[in-house]
Order: C-alpha cells, then structure tokens, then sequence
C-alpha cells in the first residue's frame, strides 16, 4: 500500500517545523542572549557606580588631603598638650606654683582623689570608597584607605582625669591671675568648679575650686619627674673631709 501525503499535510508539517524550530530558536537563542544581555547591564551598573564614586573622589582629592593633614596636625597638637601621667606631686608642685603667683596668697589641697579612666570616642571614618559595591576595575582596592603610620591612632590611648579640690585665700588680682594660668596652662587643665567668697574687712577672697588634671597613657611621650627646686648637699660626714674641728686635737 502506498502511503501519500497530501500537499494539505505538507503544508501542515512544514508550519508546525517551523513553529518547532521558533521554538528552540528563541528557548536556545533569544532567550540565552537576553540573560547574557542582563548579566552585561547589571555589570555596567556596577561600573557606572564606581566610576561616579572615583569620579567625586579624584575631584575632591585637594579637599581630602587637606582634610586629612588638618586632622593629623590637628590631633598631634592635642595629644602634645596632655602630659603621660599626673602625679600626686605633681598637683603638689603646681598649687605651690599657683600660691607664688600673686603674693600674699594662699592655698593647699583639700582633696586629691585617684584618677579616673574616661573613654576616648573615636569618630568612624567615613570611606568614600564603601558602597563602590564589587572591584571589577581594581581601581577601587588600589585607592583603598591602608594605615601607615601617618594618622595617629588615637584607639589604643587612655585618657585619665584627676581630680584636686584646692582652696584659696588671696585677692581679685590673685584669683584671676590663678584662673588665667590653670586655662593658658601648657598641660590641658580644667576648673570644673569654683566657690567663691568675698570678705568686706579685708577685701579677699576665699573659696574653693575643682581642678581637672587630664593625662593620657599610651604616646610617646616621657614622664618628666617633677623638680622640686630642693638641690641635696652633703657627704657622709657633714663637716666633709674636716675631721678635727676643735684645733689641737
């Protein structure tokens, strides 16, 4: 028996293998070049934000740097102004300064507490860089913030605030002189407190005030025993090499 084929039913077939072979063009073809094209525009994406991103950091570069050794003259400065340790005599030496000051003028310690550890708050650095999302240049690991040493790092430091309570009788002058001296101080100082009390007979003034010492543990720099101006004289025998001292002996 011979099979035929109608030209109906070949007109038929040669529809549905055209529709078949649409079918695994777009499944195979179309569609694989639309993801591929998805892939290239998310990449671009990225792209486009790290060049905006390096764009803004390359324009403003002038400002970072500048920014930056402000900063670092900035904290070298403070960080000088703060000696490495306050000592009981040093509070000592430095009242019997401020009583030398404006004569007659008296004060001493009534109060001296053991110093307390305060937490220094190191603002976060902000990094222009950090939202560049992923380094497909290598632009953005190659500008990366690295330490080197040149910023001072101020998170190992310890900052310590020690507390004198010193009273006072002297004049208008004296106390102002005192004031003046405490806050113009080399070494960071701070009066916290202050009572004052005048007396009409005399015309001084008396009171108390709550002096800040503050120090920080952890920089290089030395702690400088205090002087106190004693100069030590003598040998074993007080009469020195003199070993007869009545003559004739």
């Amino acid at each position: 028996m011979e099979f035929k084929i109608s030209d109906r039913d070949k007109a038929l077939l040669m529809i549905f293998g055209g529709v078949v072979v649409a079918g695994f063009t777009y499944y195979y073809g179309f569609q694989g070049l639309n993801k591929k094209t998805e892939a290239l525009d998310s990449e671009n994406a990225t792209l486009r934000t790290q060049v905006q991103i390096l764009t803004t950091v390359s324009a403003n570069k002038d400002t970072y740097i500048k920014d930056t050794d402000k900063y670092i003259i900035d904290t070298n400065r403070i960080m000088a102004g703060y000696p490495s340790l306050v000592t009981t005599a040093d509070k000592i030496l430095y009242t019997e300064t401020l009583a030398n000051i404006l004569t007659p003028t008296y004060v001493y310690e009534a109060a001296l507490t053991e110093p307390v550890a305060m937490d220094i708050t190191v603002p976060e650095r902000e990094d222009q860089l950090a939202n560049a999302g992923a380094d497909v240049t290598g632009l953005i690991a190659q500008y990366q913030y690295e330490p080197d040493g040149t910023i001072p790092d101020v998170s190992t430091l310890m900052f310590y605030d020690s507390v004198e309570v010193m009273t006072f009788d002297t004049t208008y002058d004296g106390l102002k002189q005192i004031i003046l001296n405490i806050v113009k101080h080399e070494d960071f100082k701070n009066i916290s407190e202050l009572n004052v009390s005048y007396d009409s007979s005399t015309g001084r003034l008396s009171g108390d005030m709550t002096i800040d010492y503050f120090y920080l543990e952890g920089t290089d720099k030395e702690y400088v025993v205090p002087n106190p101006g004693l100069i030590n004289h003598g040998t074993d025998n007080v009469f020195g090499d003199v070993t007869n001292v009545s003559g004739g002996q």
